[in-house]
């Protein structure tokens, strides 16, 4: 075997083993969503407790708002606890409501954690169902002195997204004003591994 033969086989001995190493790794961590998922369906894990119990806010900016008819991206993260980023992602305007999307992203611990989310897990006769929990935002002018009467809807959306919803009179009503958005009863949720 000549040197460059030996220098060859070296080569391709470790790619293989580093392809091997890769491998290894990427089947012993397992990705986010699947921690998220064996979570919820307590597959491998407890929830040990449950709080609605968390609040935030944030201050919506009216340069977020598009034109009619557009959508924006905004990713604004505006709550960083608990292992959790709640986040504006996008508010979209089709001219008779303005939406504004906030998102949910949190780090999962494979050993056991916390995080906050929209949902809430309930345990009926041994069958695990969810449902989102009631939030009820509050408007205020952003010196927080008077809370702002406001048309608004919410949803809860796969993958903890809650959407706002506001109509054209209130759109009108704070053109050109930054308000701030209270959100309460956000769900602190306590899991182990078991």
């Amino acid at each position: 075997m000549t040197s460059l033969d030996a220098k060859n086989a070296h080569y391709w001995i470790t790619v293989i083993f580093a392809g091997l190493v890769f491998l290894l790794v990427l089947n012993y961590i397992p990705a986010q969503d699947t921690v998220q998922e064996q979570i919820f369906a307590e597959r491998g894990y407890k929830i040990v407790s449950q709080s609605e119990s968390i609040a935030t806010e944030f201050i919506f900016d009216p340069t977020w708002v598009p034109q009619a008819g557009e959508s924006k991206t905004i990713d604004f993260i505006f709550y960083d606890a608990n292992n959790t980023q709640i986040y504006v992602s996008e508010v979209k305007n089709n001219g008779q409501m303005t939406y504004v999307n906030l998102k949910f992203s949190s780090n999962y611990n494979k050993e056991g954690g916390k995080f906050v989310t929209s949902t809430v897990i309930h345990k009926d006769n041994g069958q695990l169902n969810y449902s989102g929990v009631l939030i009820k935002p509050r408007f205020y002018d952003v010196q927080n002195n008077e809370e702002l009467a406001m048309e608004y809807s919410t949803g809860i959306g796969p993958d903890d997204l809650i959407t706002l919803g506001f109509g054209k009179k209130e759109m009108e009503q704070f053109s050109g004003k930054k308000i701030a958005v209270k959100l309460s009863n956000l769900n602190l949720v306590q899991y182990r591994k078991i």
